[in-house]
This record gives structure tokens, sequence and C-alpha cells, in this order.
């Protein structure tokens, strides 16, 4: 952990005494001054290691809420159940299209209704003229 500081003070001296001898004007004046080092004395301790960096977080869950039924909601409360201690919430969807599909299928019900009727009387016509010859037994 230390290792940074210690060779930045040892690449600090080896400079300084290698910029002693070139700053000097002449050979002889180097020689005579006395090379400045500089001393460091070292303590190890601790230092924090932080990096920021940019991401993106995503949920491992998805929670959907999708309806049972389709249709177009009037209105949506919330309802506590008498035999829970949660509160439930209850949606109250337009009855039109359903009205309709069921008035639709009422209708397709009497016509087939009114149909067998009308077959059931013709068989028996058919089935009377069968017998007597008046009819082609296709």
């Amino acid at each position: 952990m230390f290792y940074p500081r210690l060779l930045r003070a040892v690449a600090l001296t080896l400079i300084a005494a290698s910029a002693a001898g070139c700053g000097a004007s002449s050979k002889e004046a180097a020689a005579n001054l006395p090379p400045e080092v500089g001393v460091i004395i070292v303590q190890p301790q601790r230092a924090s290691i932080s990096a920021l960096l940019p991401g993106r977080t995503v949920a491992y869950r998805f929670a959907q809420v999708r309806p049972q039924v389709s249709g177009i909601i009037n209105e949506a409360y919330i309802r506590r159940a008498p035999w829970s201690r949660r509160r439930r919430r209850s949606n109250q969807l337009d009855p039109a299209p359903y009205q309709a599909a069921l008035d639709r299928c009422a209708a397709r019900s009497a016509k087939a209704d009114a149909n067998a009727l009308t077959t059931r009387q013709k068989y028996e016509r058919y089935q009377q003229l069968a017998l007597s010859g008046d009819v082609s037994q296709q």
C-alpha cells in the first residue's frame, strides 16, 4: 500500500542528485558543493481504494397487473372483505359490450328454436307424403 510513495521518494532523490550536477556553471563549482538529498521516513497507513463507475440496475422480478377480462373500467374502488384484513381493489366494467353479447346469443337461441319448430313440422309433413308415395324417396 505504501510502495508508490516509497518509489516516488526514491525517484525524487535520484532526480535531485542528478540535477545538482547539471545545473552548475562549471565543473569545479559542482565538485565543491555537496549534493542535496531529501529524506522521507515512510510510515505504513491504511488507504481506501474506491472507484465511481457508471451503470444501470434492472429488477430481477417484475410485477405485472393484468386484467382477466377485457372491457372499459367505469369505476375503480377499494372494498374490504369481511374475512380479510387487507383491502381489495375492485373495478366496475362497462356492461354494454357484455349485454350486447348476451342479447346476440339469446337471439341466436330463439332463432334456432324457431327453425327447429318449422323443421320438425316440415319433417312430419314429408314423412306422411313419403308413405303415400307423393314425394320421391330422396
